[in-house]
Parts: C-alpha cells; structure tokens; sequence
C-alpha cells in the first residue's frame, strides 16, 4: 500500500510492484538532487550523494533493469577503486572508517546499540572466553564482552574458498584444534586463541557437544573492543566491491562486455583465481565476499527467486540437526540429510499481520502473502 501523503484515506488497496519502484526511484532522484554539496565527513553514517548514488543500483538490480544497474554500479565503483587491501580484510570488518573501498559506514558508540547488526549476529570470540556470555576468559580472567555467538557457516561454505583466497582460505578443524592442544586433558590457552586468531574460520571445539564443536566460526567479523570491554566498531554499510559486482552482473546479462573483466579484478584482488564470468560465478562470488553484510543471502534468493538446501553437517551433527526446527522443512524425514525451501517460500517472504485487513476494507485476506506448513 502506498502511502505518500498525510490525509490519504484509510481503506486503500495494494500498489503494483511498478508503482512502488517508481516511487523509490523517485524518491531516490529527489534525495541525490537535494543532498548535492552535502558533505558527512563528521557523521559518516549520514547519507551522501555517493550513497544515493549506490541505492540505485541495487534497486534496478532486484528491477532486472541491467543498463540502469551497469550505469549506477559503475559510477560508484569508479569513485571508489582502491579494493581494501588483505590486511584490511583479515584485520576484522570492525575498523572502516579508513578504508578506502567503504563508501558507506557506521561507527558505534556509548550512545548506540549494536543489538541488530551483521557484526553482533556473525561475531564469535576467541575459545579461551568460553562459550557463553558470562563465561571468564582463561588467560586475562577477565568476562567476555556481549556476545551471541549465533551464526555460523556451514562447511559447504567454508569450502567455497580455495587455498590463497585470504577471505577464507585458511581453516582450523575440531580435530587439528585438539590435536594441536590437549595436552593430558589440559589446554594451551594462549596458543589455541593464536591459532584461531590466524585463520579465516574455525570450530568450536570446545563446545560442550560435538554438535556445536563442529560449527564453523568466521573470522570475517571480529572486534575485541578496549581495555573496558566495550566494543564500539565501525562497520560498512556499502562497499565499492558490491558496485564491482553490480556492474559484473549487469554486465553479464548484456549491459556491457566487461563482466570478466570486472569479476576477475575482485577475484585477483582478493588472491582468488579468475574464473569466467558466468551467472553462477557471479553469484558464487557475492557470497564469499558479502557475507553478513545484508546484500547477499535471502536478499539474492529473493531476487532471483531461488530456493536453497540445507546439509546435515556430519553424523555427529546430526542427531540435534533432527531435533531442530529443521522438522518443519518440507520433505523431511528423520533419515533425511538434507531439507530444501522452496523458492519464495513462506519462510523467506512474511504474513501480512491480520490487524491489517481488519482496518483497511480496500483489502481482503485472500491478497495475503502465500502461507503453508505448520
């Protein structure tokens, strides 16, 4: 329903997809007119012409509209060339502020809330802090600082990077892991978190189950805040290397004749070998790259309206993977080892609560959003 002005009436029916992006772009066009001169260099989290620039691009992406998506992507990229480089990469995603590919970011203090970020969902502290938010850590005896600790990857995912490719080309396993440091059932505190600290992912295996041993933290997000345990990141909003692969994609899908060209110099830049620019090479690689950062994921199963599957880590995992609400899958079975949603599943797209239609006559409960299962 779009709503633009104050004494619209209550009972309005649905827009059309058409009249909303219309009015995004709109809206989008009014705000780079508006902010031309605007400078943010102070509150770098306030949006810029740089930014509305960026938007466009991902809209016209999600239109299919290539020519637009190429011409935006491109204009940004070209702005922003410098791709970060592998120490800024593997130093943690939780200091931007410098780096010279971010166009867009925002820095954390006493006065904001972390709870709802990539940074907060995907960070995972050293083993040494233990596993839990009130656990004490074995080597400063001090308490970690918050934490969920909630996502994880998957090791099909950790598999995606090869050898060299330092967004996530070094591992340590729950076997290396314990074979390395149990030692008479004791462990080397200082050397375990070392070594998780030097690689791209790593399992838990300290976990108190082998389930959760065998889970796959990453390192991409890392921050371990100051001497009061306060953690106050600045962490991007928009990379240039998503325009890098805006504009690949578009151009793969006729927009331009560069998309190798475009796909190879992130690959190269990232220590990745070049591949040819393929549909699925592309989406392949926005999956290593932005990971966590709300651009990849749902937003490009949603986009291009693909269902995905889901693995049984290993028959160590699998007895809690059952008893997860992965029961709910369609086609699941207890023998199953893997489930798959279906493209625009219920579980991807929400219900429009029914409160809704109870208010606003001009819509009936037979629009809603698809629903099934349980």
């Amino acid at each position: 329903i779009l709503r633009l002005h104050k004494d619209d009436p209550q009972d309005m029916g649905f827009a059309t997809t058409e009249e909303v992006y219309q009015q995004i772009l709109k809206d989008l066009n009014d705000a780079n007119s508006a902010l031309v001169g605007y400078a943010n260099a102070d509150q770098p989290w306030r949006i810029t012409t740089d930014v509305v620039n960026g938007y466009p691009a991902r809209v016209y992406q999600c239109m299919a509209n290539w020519t637009k998506a190429y011409e935006h992507a491109k204009a940004v990229y070209n702005k922003y060339p410098n791709l970060m480089s592998e120490a800024e990469w593997t130093g943690g995603f939780d200091d931007q502020e410098n780096v010279e590919e971010v166009v867009w970011h925002i820095s954390y203090d006493n006065n904001n809330n972390l709870g709802g970020t990539q940074y907060n969902f995907w960070f995972n502290y050293d083993p040494g802090y233990g596993e839990t938010a009130n656990d004490v850590h074995a080597i400063t005896g001090k308490a970690s600082i918050y934490k969920f600790m909630n996502f994880f990857a998957t090791t099909d995912y950790v598999n995606l990077f090869e050898e060299g490719d330092y967004r996530g080309g070094t591992k340590l396993s729950r076997e290396e892991a314990i074979a390395k440091y149990n030692n008479d059932g004791t462990w080397d505190w200082a050397a375990y978190d070392a070594a998780v600290q030097g690689v791209n992912f790593w399992q838990r295996a300290l976990n108190t189950t082998e389930y959760q041993g065998y889970k796959w933290a990453y390192n991409k997000w890392k921050h371990y805040g100051d001497e009061a345990g306060s953690t106050y990141p600045t962490i991007p909003l928009m990379r240039s290397s998503e325009m890098l692969l805006i504009a690949a994609e578009a151009a793969a899908n006729g927009a331009g004749s560069d998309a190798k060209a475009l796909l190879n110099k992130l690959q190269t830049a990232r220590g990745a070998s070049a591949t040819e620019a393929t549909l699925e090479n592309i989406y392949k690689e926005r999956r290593k790259e932005l990971l966590g950062e709300g651009v990849t994921g749902q937003y490009d199963l949603l986009r291009l309206q693909k269902g995905i599957t889901r693995k049984v880590e290993s028959e160590n995992a699998k007895e809690e993977w059952i008893l997860s609400n992965v029961q709910q899958f369609p086609g699941f079975s207890s023998s199953a080892t893997t489930v798959s949603i279906p493209a625009n599943d219920y579980r991807f797209i929400c219900q429009i609560p029914v409160v809704e239609f109870n208010e606003n006559k001009a819509i009936s409960v037979s629009e809603n959003n698809p629903y099934e299962g349980k």
